[in-house]
């Protein structure tokens, strides 16, 4: 049997079945959209509006700079399927006719929650952290294993300018 803290009881109180119900059903979904993210993620995605100078000017090692430059990608991507998710909750509220929860509410909920596919995220981000990494060390790093910010920033911009022809 859990036992259950003082402030997970007043949690509890806060939000209605149906609405941790909800929550439940949703944070699947977002965590999905999360691996998704990660599954998916490419060069093009990572570098598309990325300043090369100020990249540059920073002198990271490759796996640094791509380290950054992925969990960059991934908070912009995160915040949007949080948006989203957050959205969808504020709907089902007004749908269901059941309080809305207030954000200082939901964050404390989700404070005491086992996000589902925790692991998975994990594992699939050491996996697209590799994967791009390695595929950046290929296309970009020279043979004595500096960057070849030439070659980079030609890249950053033929991506963007193709973009902005779409």
């Amino acid at each position: 049997m859990k036992t259950i803290s003082s402030e997970e009881a007043v949690v509890k109180e806060v939000l209605t079945q149906e609405v941790e119900e909800f929550i439940e059903k949703q944070l699947v979904s977002l965590q999905q959209a999360r691996l998704d993210t990660l599954k998916n993620a490419s060069f093009v995605d990572l570098f598309r509006g990325r300043n090369p100078y100020y990249l540059w000017s920073t002198r990271p090692a490759a796996h640094q700079l791509m380290r950054h430059v992925l969990d960059s990608y991934l908070a912009a991507a995160n915040e949007a399927h949080f948006a989203n998710f957050t959205s969808d909750l504020a709907n089902f509220t007004l749908t269901h006719d059941v309080p809305p929860v207030a954000p200082s509410d939901l964050i404390e909920y989700l404070a005491h929650e086992r996000l589902p596919l925790e692991i998975e995220l994990l594992e699939e981000y050491d996996r697209a952290s590799n994967r791009l990494t390695h595929q950046f060390f290929m296309e970009f790093c020279d043979e004595d294993a500096r960057i070849d910010w030439e070659r980079l920033t030609r890249f950053m911009s033929e991506s963007d300018a193709a973009l902005q022809t779409l």
